[in-house]
């Protein structure tokens, strides 16, 4: 049986004057012209045929789903626009339950009923219909019982094998940061390129085996080629007991053969010259390519964060702190170390420069940015943000509202426009009375938010507006989460908000409800302005302040309550990572949103340290990385 292989007759098309009919008669002529004739009644193309299910699944809804597509069909051949609609939502809520859930053994099938939704939701859309928009195809995989089977001796480890081979390979680019808007930071956001037991449908495997990627030199070997092709063949599968995995560890872990991450120096007031504002803009200038956001690194040497410039490269380590004439660094610039001065190929560093630099190493060559983690790139423009005026930064931003929605809706038009504290743009239909009430609630929220945050901006950072997009439908909606966002969006509130460098922003599709906008809103513009106040404050930190300034708590019934759950250090160590499925994130946002009421009276100085450029590890008096952990469960047992 082919899905919707059967189209309504050119004759019956021929009668009918509706709208909805000549619709119809629309996609039928698509249908025929894709087919490549006009003739005979085309069959759909290969991939969106119907497959046959597989004899066993560990979840039922997968036939759920199979039966709602089939009922679609039906419906399709019938001419019920309605009906088909319906099957074709009631499908897509089928399988958000069965990704938030799922169990490996189903994946191929429901990849397989994935296509045929797809095929019914391309239809919907070439009718005028308004179906609701496709999830996201991320896995979410139970965790296996206790007498799940041990891994088998000939299997191919993911955490031994396959982690190490991805962060070496690809991390760089897409486990760290989202180079060209890709990023897989854990083994849950990987499982999207892979078709488990099936190398040659596996786009991981596609682009590897014919050395599309990774760019430049630092192409797969015949036999890591050969443990990926197995691993896929095997499954695709973690290693037992494990549900997901946090590649960043890996790509983050460092090279040097104790594997102990050199101590990092921190600037204070009384330096002349700092790394960020000085050292960085110089480096990234001039060592791009061959030391900086490169797949091959020269020598081993890495600047791609100050932790990987302390460690050095082949050739020992750059810096001897508080020694120039010592350091190698200096010594290259001036050429006069082993080998060929630097930078190569470009032009040497002035004597100004050189002595800036000196001066820097004279002084500790310490760090006064965030973490020491942070990409030298992010690092660089947050610096430079910090130095622009209000007006400045609103003008960037206004740039990025106009090249966030070309990159997701193209040429698709638009109106925009600002109020006291927020930049918008929606689409050209939308309505302009409801977004003037949206913008209008907005501002109402935003103020309650300023009372309850009871601070002011005091850099032009924090006085920047918050933007404000509004796509016209669910699928407009759909596409630009897809490529806007790196985190998982919940599409059935159809809103969310998110944050870069640049400041924040928030999506609302204009097919949100009153109701949902007057539950969500609050939380949304909370978030957005605690992140608002400092470049790069943690997601789980503004959605969990940003609920605990929500007036009366409101939203607080989403998710389950603080008194009621419990968190394990694992929970809390994903959560801290975002890599949580959203109702457990949740679950814990509302949770730390309790312990932040609980502190109110606090809360305005924390916030007015973080606009002043504090850290916020130093705010909350966190001694290291590793103790985020103790400190978020010792905040909730309070």
């Amino acid at each position: 049986m082919r899905l919707f292989a059967s189209a309504p007759s050119p004759s019956r098309l021929s009668v009918a004057v509706s709208t909805g009919v000549r619709r119809w008669a629309t996609a039928w002529c698509a249908a025929l012209w894709l087919c490549g004739g006009l003739g005979v009644c085309p069959p759909m193309p290969e991939r969106l045929l119907a497959m046959p299910m597989q004899e066993t699944m560990a979840d039922p809804k997968v036939a759920q789903l199979k039966a709602h597509l089939d009922a679609a069909e039906t419906a399709y051949r019938g001419q019920d626009v309605a009906q088909l609609t319906e099957h074709v939502n009631a499908a897509i809520q089928v399988l958000e339950q069965i990704l938030a859930a799922a169990q490996r053994s189903d994946v191929p099938e429901v990849r397989n009923q994935h296509k045929r939704l797809v095929a019914a939701h391309r239809i919907l859309r070439n009718l005028k219909a308004k179906p609701d928009a496709l999830p996201q195809m991320k896995f979410n995989f139970v965790e296996p019982g206790a007498d799940a089977p041990k891994m088998e001796a000939n299997r191919v480890s993911f955490q031994n094998a396959i982690a190490p081979l991805i962060a070496n390979k690809c991390g760089r680019c897409h486990v760290t940061r989202a180079s060209g808007g890709t990023q897989f930071a854990s083994a849950m956001e990987l499982s999207a390129l892979v078709f488990p037991g099936d190398p040659g449908r596996s786009y991981l495997y596609e682009i590897v085996e014919n050395d599309t990627m990774p760019q430049g030199n630092n192409k797969l070997t015949a036999d890591e080629k050969s443990l990926l092709k197995l691993w896929i063949e095997q499954g695709g599968q973690l290693d037992p007991g494990l549900t997901d995995y946090d590649l960043r560890t890996v790509a983050a872990a460092p090279p040097t053969a104790a594997g102990d991450s050199p101590e990092i120096p921190r600037a204070t007031e009384s330096d002349t010259v700092f790394f960020s504002r000085d050292i960085a803009p110089l480096l990234v200038a001039s060592c791009q390519g061959c030391h900086l956001q490169t797949n091959q690194v020269r020598n081993g040497l890495s600047l791609d964060n100050f932790t990987r410039l302390l460690q050095g490269g082949g050739a020992g380590p750059l810096l001897v702190p508080g020694e120039p004439e010592n350091s190698l660094l200096i010594k290259k610039l001036r050429g006069m170390a082993d080998g060929q001065r630097m930078p190569l190929n470009r032009p040497a560093w002035s004597d100004e420069q050189i002595e800036l630099v000196s001066t820097w190493i004279r002084e500790g060559a310490k760090y006064d940015g965030l973490d020491p983690i942070e990409p030298t790139v992010e690092l660089v423009e947050r610096s430079r943000l910090s130095r622009l005026g209000i007006a400045e930064i609103n003008t960037l931003r206004e740039q990025q509202l106009l090249q966030a929605w070309r990159l997701a809706l193209v040429d698709q038009p638009y109106q925009q426009g600002q109020t006291d504290h927020f930049l918008w743009i929606a689409g050209a239909q939308v309505d302009a009375t409801k977004i003037e009430t949206w913008l209008k609630s907005a501002e109402q929220e935003y103020k309650r938010r300023r009372q309850a945050m009871n601070v002011q901006p005091n850099n032009a950072y924090a006085g920047g507006k918050i933007l404000i997009l509004i796509p016209e439908s669910n699928y407009d909606f759909s596409e630009m989460s897809k490529l806007l966002s790196r985190r998982e969006v919940n599409t059935q509130r159809r809103g969310y908000w998110q944050s870069t460098l640049m400041g924040p922003y928030l999506v609302l599709a204009a097919t949100l409800s009153d109701q949902q906008l007057e539950e969500l809103l609050p939380s949304w513009v909370g978030s957005a302005m605690v992140a608002n106040l400092a470049p790069g404050l943690p997601v789980w930190f503004c959605d969990s302040l940003g609920l605990a300034l929500s007036d009366g708590g409101r939203g607080r019934e989403r998710g389950p309550a603080a008194n009621e759950t419990s968190f394990s250090a694992d929970q809390i160590r994903r959560w801290l990572g975002g890599q949580l499925p959203l109702a457990e994130k949740e679950g814990l946002d509302q949770a730390l949103a309790a312990a932040w009421r609980k502190q109110r009276q606090r809360l305005p100085e924390l916030l007015a340290r973080l606009q002043q450029g504090e850290r916020l590890e130093t705010a909350l008096q966190i001694p290291s990385a590793a103790a985020w952990v103790e400190f978020i469960g010792n905040a909730l047992q309070r």
